[in-house]
């Protein structure tokens, strides 16, 4: 609803006096995070404009759909962002319930393979074995093992390897 929004909003924001009269400014406000070496975070803001708050809700609306938008390896390769490196980034969320995404980019195509394996160093499942283009990928984990099978809660290990490039990193699946 439009109170439950002005709410969020509020509890999220800043005031700012506006030196037109019937004008409201809010200047939003975000969680502190940190990214690991190598890791990227892609945002965008959006200014929206409204005779009322339905009004602004709504266009907020569409600006949300209008932006959110993944692009595509291609788009990325045509605009010039081909990764320069090979990097495995961290999964999210982690710890996670009842899936995660893993997200990696290749410097060059290739036959990539990306397992995952448990503490003993058992193989559990295989999210990736082909052939990838140049580019960033993502692959999600629904934290099921080979067989379809759901897998106990506990730390697990994803291992990348690409053109013999080969990282691997922890992630936790809570129960």
């Amino acid at each position: 609803s439009n109170t439950e929004i002005m709410n969020i909003i509020s509890s999220n924001s800043t005031n700012i006096d506006s030196p037109f009269e019937g004008d409201v400014m809010f200047i939003a406000s975000s969680v502190a995070f940190s990214l690991m070496p190598e890791e990227t975070f892609n945002f965008s803001f959006a200014f929206v404009v409204g005779d009322n708050l339905s009004d602004l809700y709504n266009n907020a609306v569409k600006a949300r759909e209008k932006f959110d938008v993944v692009t595509s390896v291609e788009d990325d390769i045509m605009n010039g962002l081909v990764p320069q490196k090979y990097i495995l980034n961290q999964n999210y969320p982690n710890p996670f319930n009842p899936s995660t995404q893993i997200n990696f980019s290749l410097a060059q195509a290739g036959q990539v393979q990306l397992d995952i394996f448990n503490v003993l160093g058992q193989k559990v499942k295989s999210l990736i074995s082909g052939n990838l283009k140049t580019g960033s990928h993502t692959v999600e984990w629904d934290g099921l093992d080979k067989n379809g099978n759901a897998v106990a809660g506990g730390l697990y290990f994803y291992r990348l390897e690409v053109n013999g490039f080969s990282q691997s990193r922890k992630m936790l699946l809570l129960k």
